[in-house]
């Protein structure tokens, strides 16, 4: 038994042409606002990931601040003590301690000075406790177990 159209009534006919059309109306609609929602939803995330970047180079901005802070100021303390001529390798090494033990956050302190350049007085340091055999000035202090 074959169907046609011709056999049936007008409204059937024009109810199975028009499935075709409203599926095809259907489709566009939520293609178009599928898309329209994907563009919402990218701008979005990129606006989000922008602040978070933006949230984490400030935190990270604060914390070398303060590193560099630091710095700065044991800098400044040995300077003065350089011009004092009272300026002695106990003397950086108590500095180094006490920035370490203010500082928690801080894995170590370092610094490093050419060969006599701090002091002149190498040769006085060699192979003695805490130095290697140039004598150099290069006291490095950390947290045990931290």
């Amino acid at each position: 038994m074959k169907i046609s159209l011709k056999n049936m009534k007008i409204g059937k006919q024009l109810f199975i042409l028009m499935i075709p059309l409203v599926i095809l109306i259907l489709s566009t609609v939520v293609g178009v606002i599928y898309s329209k929602i994907a563009k919402l939803e990218t701008k979005s995330a990129i606006k989000s990931l922008e602040y978070a970047g933006k949230y984490h180079s400030l935190e990270l901005k604060i914390a070398f601040e303060e590193h560099f802070n630091v710095a700065r100021t044991l800098v400044d303390r040995l300077q003065n003590r350089y011009k004092l001529k009272q300026l002695t390798r106990e003397f950086a090494e108590d500095m180094i301690k006490k920035a370490i033990q203010q500082h928690p956050k801080f894995v170590g302190m370092s610094m490093c000075w050419e060969p006599n350049a701090f002091d002149g007085k190498d040769d006085e340091y060699k192979n003695k406790e805490g130095y290697d055999s140039t004598g150099r000035f290069i006291p490095y202090y950390f947290w045990e177990n931290g």
